[in-house]
């Protein structure tokens, strides 16, 4: 890495740190407890809303990209407003959903998650923050079609939704494609569909039914290789989107952003 490089790192790294100071009001005990991964910490941020995790999470680093970095919403692309639709697929402990009510409270959440521990860290996060009746959470797998799947990893930031298969290891979890996903939101327009499902992008992306994207207004996906990158924008740009790629800093050769959007 060039001087260049790091230096922009330190200053990057540096902004992060005084922007989740001023978001989270007890921020010196989860910046302890993440540097040395002491066990799970419950962020209390200054807006009244608490994020619970565990270790596993690296919650520190979720929370920096979503609130801070607004790594699925820039200004250019996307702003939730009063009446929003948004499809959280991959939604975890549900950093995202929550995000999304402290800037609209009035944004309809539809979360899926098919890992069951972090399942359950999600719909703790939404129970505590009263927002029941605005999130709507689903320990769903989403892929190519309906049917079963076993994860073989563990639950928590770097499990892998490739790692699923018929025949894992782990506890089965029902799988619906993108068409049922919609159909669970109520089958009208969406405003927002983001999907981080840690390698599980093109199965859900290449392979949805024709029929449902001209629904979806705007798309934000991250991809985890960059074959997996070319071959979403090919789908989605067949589809009718223009598509945008943002590579991860520091992580250009495998991960970044699509966004996507209907011109």
């Amino acid at each position: 890495m060039s001087t260049l490089a790091r230096i922009a790192n330190l200053v990057r790294s540096y902004r992060q740190r005084l922007a989740f100071q001023r978001r989270v009001r007890n921020w010196k005990e989860v910046w302890h407890s993440a540097a040395d991964r002491s066990g799970g910490v419950t962020l209390q941020l200054r807006n009244g809303l608490s994020i619970r995790s565990s270790s596993d999470d690296d919650v520190v680093a979720i929370f920096n990209e979503i609130f801070v970095e607004q790594c699925y919403t820039p200004g250019w692309f996307y702003r939730p407003e009063p009446g929003h639709v948004v499809l959280d697929v991959g939604a975890n402990i549900g950093v995202f959903s929550l995000y999304l009510h402290s800037v609209a409270p009035d944004v309809r959440v539809f979360a899926f998650e098919p890992l069951a521990e972090t399942y359950e860290r999600l719909k703790v996060n939404i129970a505590e923050n009263g927002l029941g009746q605005t999130i709507a959470a689903r320990q769903l797998a989403v892929g190519r079609g309906r049917g079963q799947v076993r994860f073989s990893g563990q639950s928590g930031l770097h499990s892998g939704h490739e790692a699923a298969t018929s025949s894992g290891t782990g506890e089965a979890v029902d799988c619906i494609d993108l068409s049922e996903v919609v159909e669970l939101a109520g089958g009208g327009r969406v405003d927002l569909l983001k999907v981080d499902t840690e390698g599980a992008e093109v199965e859900i992306i290449a392979f949805a039914p024709l029929a449902v994207w001209p629904c979806i207004a705007k798309v934000v996906v991250e991809y985890h290789d960059l074959s997996k990158k070319d071959e979403v924008i090919r789908a989605l740009e067949r589809n009718g989107y223009r598509c945008r790629v943002r590579p991860a800093p520091g992580y250009e050769h495998h991960l970044g952003l699509i966004y996507a959007w209907r011109p």
